[in-house]
């Protein structure tokens, strides 16, 4: 009778190898990544997000533009504004004629360029 050579595994062993590790950002590697982009997010944090959120109160303020917008002497009034603009006599009308004038232009404009860039043969 011949003998097997190979070793007995204790029952309930597995043949399966060992799952592999996966290659992503662990450790070291993700804080050298937000290391990185840091300074970006910084920047844009201070010259995009500050901006737009500040524009957005000055809308629904009643700051007059004089002094700061983040005082206390200027208060919430939410969409008045927008209302004073749009429901106005002469403001609202010349404003929303110019909007649409300008859009229009706009729009001609752009159409116009692509249409002198395909002339060119540098477009598809």
């Amino acid at each position: 009778m011949a003998r097997s050579t190979a070793a007995k595994k204790p029952a309930g062993t597995n043949d399966a190898p060992a799952p592999r590790k996966r290659n992503g950002i662990q450790g070291r590697t993700g804080l050298t990544g937000w290391l990185f982009i840091s300074p970006v997010v910084l920047i844009l944090g201070l010259f995009l997000v500050i901006p737009v959120l500040m524009a957005a109160w000055v809308s629904v303020s009643d700051w007059t533009g004089r002094g700061s917008p983040l005082s206390g002497d200027v208060n919430f009034i939410g969409g008045e504004n927008f209302s004073n603009i749009l429901g106005g006599e002469g403001l609202g009308r010349v404003s929303l004629l110019f909007g649409e004038v300008f859009g229009m232009l706009v729009v001609c404009h752009v159409l116009l360029f692509c249409r002198m860039l395909s002339g060119l043969g540098l477009s598809r």
